[in-house]
């Protein structure tokens, strides 16, 4: 798996977001990506609230199976930062 993540900052407590990654290789599946971004706000010094979009995809083939999926919708987070 390969990742690359990103945040800039816009004001003190708000900043955009954006993240993707790419994996499988033909270990667990054929290709697997998604990518998402958005905006994220501060609350407090620990606590914080993100909201963004998602898109997701995988393909994944072994003998007669396969699964292609896609996902794409919104991204809602809250969390804690120790």
């Amino acid at each position: 798996m390969i990742g690359l993540s990103g945040k800039m900052h816009v004001w003190k407590p708000i900043s955009l977001w954006a993240k993707g990654d790419i994996g499988g290789f033909g270990a667990a599946s054929d290709l697997a990506w998604q990518v998402q971004g958005g905006l994220e706000i501060q609350v407090t010094r620990s606590l914080y609230s993100a909201i963004g979009w998602r898109y997701m995809k995988y393909d994944y083939t072994s003998g007669g199976f396969s699964n292609q999926t896609n996902l794409n919708g919104p991204y809602i987070e809250t969390g804690i930062k120790f």
